[in-house]
């Protein structure tokens, strides 16, 4: 995944700089699976490409944290704004505003033999008065 921060615009030089780059990735993989978590079954069965491309513009917003920038200058703009846009897209996809493209699980539920509860239908013969 390296390669990827270089291919989505870091320079080389600068992930040669990282301490430790696999857990910055990782890093950025547990904040995406935050957002996933409410709405798909974690590991994913395929990575989607937009789950891929959200992973390297979060890890190279880590990695420009991590290296620190020009104070005068600030972050990089195009580095900023991708990680924006990617963190209110994952917002949008906790929510289901957005979907992914993958297959869900098609493993049937099956009863394991737990306890099945069934609860009774409240209020049954109480008036709105509350009497009996």
């Amino acid at each position: 995944m390296e390669a990827d921060l270089v291919n989505g615009g870091l320079r080389q030089a600068a992930v040669d700089e990282l301490a430790d780059p696999a857990a910055i990735i990782a890093r950025a993989d547990a904040f995406i699976d935050s957002h996933l978590r409410g709405r798909y079954a974690l590991p994913l069965s395929s990575t989607p490409l937009e789950i891929k491309d959200s992973s390297v513009r979060i890890s190279m917003w880590y990695a420009l944290q991590s290296l620190g920038w020009d104070p005068e200058a600030g972050p990089d703009e195009s580095i900023k704004s991708g990680y924006q846009d990617t963190v209110k897209w994952l917002e949008k996809l906790a929510c289901g505003k957005v979907s992914l493209d993958i297959l869900a699980d098609a493993t049937d539920a099956v009863h394991e033999g737990g306890p099945i509860v069934r609860s009774i239908v409240r209020n049954l013969g109480i008036r709105n008065d509350g009497r009996i």
